[in-house]
């Protein structure tokens, strides 16, 4: 009976080095977490966050179904957040630490992508340091920050590209006949890869090089590793069973309908900003010159002489991961360029979010090239403190690098001046902050009417026809005369519209010409609240200026 009890109490789930490494793991997710719920409430959710919170509280079997072929993102984070907000509400808070959590969860894949990327004593050094730059880094507290799926994005990617440093290390040594390649890192990369499409449609350009990147491998080590082929089976199945259906969305409905998508091309000083944000940081300083400059003094030298550093080791599985994290930061970069000006414009700098996974462990490699473990740890703390100060400036001046367009300023401000049962015109986007606002700030009196109808679930057939599709923001002469009837029965009224010096504003504008119109602009969007009361014929501009 003795002997049992020992051979049971001696069975443990971690070993003692296991148990202190994730120790250590949850405490820098802790440490992640915190910094990423400060100021989480201070700017107003913007035009986006208002979709997400529309579409989180609908029927999920609409979130599954007519919507997901309605939408051009897929409808899993609607999902994860219509479940999120049933337990924790609707405060600004709770809708956006949904994107905090998922962003956090992203912390232990960074760790082991760097742990399983190169061999030896430096190994868990690496990995410390890559997720402790991850919870530092100022990208991803910036849309950890934001309810919108792109930390979904990072934590799918981040899985793909752990699986696949492990499979790289299992495929570049020599095989054993007493240990068979281990199955579980294949399950991983197929369920980051089915993670990813149900994040954001442009992961599939993540998920092309990633699969391009193993087939080289399988092509290459086959016959070496007869286990290979077998497991990339598994790998496919998994991203086929969990991501099929994304697929099939994506191929049948979001593809063929994006030739109306919005995206732009980005201009030279967009893509300069973009990029040395996304392989850098930002500094909040007066002239966007110097900021440019500091960013690319403090955070370029680091992934060279990283590169450098893990090249120069010489041992092949560990070059072979060196390329495969080239390949999903720098490659996946220049492929979205790539799409973008050469056919369909994909480039945004959120949807390339996840190439900063790659790019952090690059980083940290730096501290392979030296050989003294002082100086190794010289390196990690000026790799720290350049990342530590990016990320402060960031939080002291969060209006400044990333402004939210103002809905809740524009509220506060109706809300002010506004009578008993004064009516809000807005647009049917505009709708659902403005009322969110106005219940926030206990004026049910206030009438809240979208001048182009309610956002609204379309029907189950034709994905993405232009006469059933999910809110209306052009104001057609139907909406416009609908305006003038109700300007002429109820004033004072207001107006409150994003970007109202587009030509789609014009007709609206005509009918307020005959009564008096005080505007107020409001940046960045720019939104447009304008107060109308008497028809006598004149305008006035009273304001314009950022809140």
């Amino acid at each position: 009976m003795q002997q049992t009890w020992s051979s049971v109490s001696s069975m443990r789930f971690f070993s003692s080095p296991q148990r202190v490494e994730w120790t250590l793991i949850g405490g820098l997710m802790l440490l992640a977490f915190a910094i990423r719920m400060i100021g989480i409430d201070h700017s107003s959710l913007w035009t986006d966050e208002g979709y997400s919170l529309w579409f989180s509280r609908q029927p999920i079997a609409d979130l599954w179904g007519p919507i997901a072929r309605n939408e051009y993102n897929p409808t899993l984070y609607y999902i994860l957040l219509n479940l999120w907000t049933d337990m924790f509400g609707e405060s600004k808070v709770a809708i956006r630490s949904l994107s905090t959590v998922i962003n956090v969860l992203a912390l232990p894949f960074v760790y082991f992508t760097a742990r399983w990327a190169i061999a030896g004593p430096k190994s868990q050094l690496l990995a410390v340091l890559s997720a402790g730059l991850f919870a530092l880094a100022f990208e991803e507290i910036l849309f950890a920050q934001e309810a919108r799926t792109y930390c979904l994005c990072v934590l799918a990617i981040a899985m793909a590209a752990a699986g696949s440093t492990k499979i790289i290390s299992l495929a570049m040594s020599g095989p054993t006949k007493t240990e068979p390649m281990p199955v579980w890192p294949f399950v991983l990369l197929g369920a980051g890869c089915a993670l990813a499409m149900w994040s954001h449609y442009t992961t599939a350009i993540f998920i092309a090089v990633i699969g391009l990147f193993h087939a080289g491998l399988l092509l290459a080590r086959w016959r070496t590793h007869v286990e290979l082929f077998r497991n990339y089976v598994v790998a496919a199945v998994v991203f086929l069973g969990l991501g099929g259906r994304s697929l099939w969305i994506f191929a049948a409905y979001a593809l063929p309908a994006s030739g109306d998508f919005w995206i732009t091309v980005p201009t030279l000083p967009d893509l300069i900003d973009a990029s040395t944000m996304l392989f850098g940081g930002a500094f909040a300083l007066e002239s966007w010159s110097a900021d440019i400059i500091m960013r690319t003094l403090l955070f370029a030298p680091w992934p060279l002489i990283g590169t450098y550093a893990a090249w120069r080791t010489g041992d092949p599985a560990t070059r072979i991961n060196l390329a495969f994290l080239i390949s999903v930061s720098v490659g996946a970069f220049i492929l979205f360029l790539a799409v973008t000006y050469l056919g369909k414009p994909v480039f945004l700098q959120r949807v390339v979010l996840p190439v900063q996974i790659g790019w952090i462990v690059l980083c940290a490699m730096a501290v392979l090239a030296f050989e003294s473990q002082r100086f190794s740890r010289i390196a990690a703390g000026l790799l720290v403190t350049a990342f530590a100060i990016s990320s402060v400036r960031y939080l002291q001046n969060i209006d400044f690098i990333a402004p939210k367009e103002p809905w809740q300023t524009a509220v506060e401000m109706i809300a002010e001046q506004a009578g008993p049962g004064e009516t809000i015109h807005v647009t049917a986007s505009g709708e659902v902050l403005t009322r969110y606002y106005v219940e926030r700030l206990v004026r049910d009196d206030l009438i809240v009417r979208p001048m182009t109808g309610s956002m609204r679930v379309p029907p189950a057939r034709p994905a993405f026809s232009k006469d059933e599709i999910l809110y209306i923001e052009r104001p057609g002469d139907a909406a416009v005369a609908e305006l003038a009837k109700q300007l002429s029965e109820t004033r004072p009224a207001w107006l409150l519209v994003r970007n109202p010096h587009s030509n789609l504003w014009q007709p609206a504008f005509g009918v307020m010409s005959g009564y008096t119109v005080e505007e107020t602009m409001l940046h960045p969007g720019p939104l447009g609240l304008y107060r109308i009361s008497d028809a006598d014929g004149s305008g006035t501009q009273i304001a314009e200026g950022a809140p």
